[in-house]
């Protein structure tokens, strides 16, 4: 009783606000195309299927990052059979102890004799690991994700060629390619765009990634201790990254019950297309990357593939799907415990939020850390918001035979049931 009268009273307070400072058709979203509760289930068999395809291979696999998507990779070698799977990441989190085809190793890629210690026997790498910090503009931020994400590769790459790993699969993402500079929206870009640099990113994290990538793609060819040639292919994962435990888009509109926006831009982060990249179809992309290395397959060595749903959304299209799918496709436990409200936080509030919230930052010199959600609240993350670049995975079509396995809709069903099942173990979807 306690817990539905706080939800009115929270539901209430948010449409008052709303009604005072949302602009028109701020609520306006994308109808669903999907109103089947369960069709998110078929695409089990669907996934079966794109994957039927990719055998066993019996090599020594290292994974590096053990985060959102990394322990989606580990995950789908182990479905396929593979029994010599390394885990390398910074944090102690093991979430694979008890598995005995999975080594979990603790160590700093930036640091050569952790990372090549981890790198001894392996054949294949992935690399999925980053610093990724929308939020990080000012000049000072620049360090860490420059030693992370450009010092890290660089290291990895010095430990693979010693203990001539034969295949180096890498996690980039289509920010590679951002640039605040030019007139938006941007749709429908494909891998011929050019690279992001400091002047025009709206963060650290786009170039140091854009630099990392263009390492791996160099890397191609070179020699290995061994004499044989290390074969490379990167993976774009476009737009956001989501599924039910992202720990970013996903998993923070549910946490909080809120997907806040300023409303009030020409291009703004409510409306701005953007492509939100359901985990597993970008899972598939890293699997197909890395048969066509083993299988020799032309025009994949040294290049790049976005991988996308091909299908961009706007905040306010992801919202209102959410809301739909909580609504009318769940069981009444879940619809209980979860839920998703809009409010409008309007660019006379949000733009003065941001820039003293950084001004504080440049102040301290990030001595004093400020909570998750508040440390978030930067005017680089408008400026991701707001990019409104979406991309084609044409590209992996045509050379990988890559097509999204979930729709939209499917995905967003399927991220609901995950989400559900991770954060309330003991109850009944």
């Amino acid at each position: 009783m306690g817990i539905a009268l706080s939800r009115i009273i929270v539901d209430v307070g948010v449409a008052i606000w709303n009604s005072l400072v949302a602009p028109r058709n701020f609520y306006v979203g994308r109808p669903a195309r999907q109103t089947d509760p369960n069709a998110h289930l078929a695409c089990d068999e669907k996934w079966k299927s794109a994957v039927d395809g990719i055998k066993r291979s019996g090599d020594c696999y290292l994974v590096v990052g053990n985060g959102f998507l990394g322990r989606g990779i580990v995950r789908c070698l182990l479905e396929r059979g593979e029994t010599n799977i390394r885990v390398f990441d910074v944090a102690p989190s093991n979430v694979w102890q008890g598995n005995p085809h999975v080594t979990f190793i603790r160590g700093d890629v930036t640091k050569f004799e952790d990372i090549s210690n981890a790198c001894g026997g392996v054949q294949v790498v992935y690399s999925t690991y980053a610093l990724i910090r929308f939020m990080d503009r000012l000049d000072f931020q620049a360090s860490l994700s420059y030693r992370v994400n450009v010092g890290g590769m660089k290291t990895l790459l010095e430990a693979i060629k010693a203990n001539s790993c034969e295949r180096l699969i890498m996690t980039s993402t289509s920010n590679v390619c951002s640039d605040i500079s030019r007139a938006r929206p941007c749709l429908n870009l494909d891998e011929s765009e050019p690279y992001t640099t400091p002047e025009v990113s709206p963060h650290h994290y786009a170039w140091t990634k854009a630099v990392s990538e263009q390492l791996v793609l160099k890397a191609d060819g070179c020699k290995l201790a061994n004499a044989h040639e290390l074969q490379t292919v990167v993976v774009r994962p476009c737009g956001g990254l989501v599924g039910g435990n992202d720990g970013l888009t996903f998993s923070n509109v549910l946490d909080l019950g809120l997907v806040a926006s300023h409303g009030s831009w020409t291009c703004d982060g409510f409306s701005a297309p953007m492509d939100y990249t359901y985990v597993d179809n970008v899972l598939l992309g890293h699997l197909l990357a890395e048969q066509a290395l083993r299988e020799g397959k032309p025009g994949i060595r040294g290049e790049a593939f976005n991988i996308s749903n091909d299908d961009p959304l706007s905040l306010a299209d992801l919202a209102s799907l959410m809301q739909y799918h909580l609504r009318g496709l769940l069981s009444p436990q879940m619809r209980q415990r979860l839920v998703v409200r809009w409010i409008c936080i309007p660019w006379w509030v949000m733009c003065p939020l941001t820039w003293s919230l950084e001004t504080f930052k440049w102040l301290t010199r990030g001595r004093f850390k400020l909570p998750t959600h508040l440390d978030m609240v930067t005017p680089a993350l408008l400026d991701q918001m707001n990019l409104g670049f979406t991309y084609s995975s044409q590209k992996a079509r045509d050379r990988l035979g890559y097509a999204p396995v979930y729709t939209v809709d499917e995905a967003i069903q399927r991220s609901l049931h995950d989400y559900y099942r991770s954060h309330y173990p003991d109850k009944t979807a």
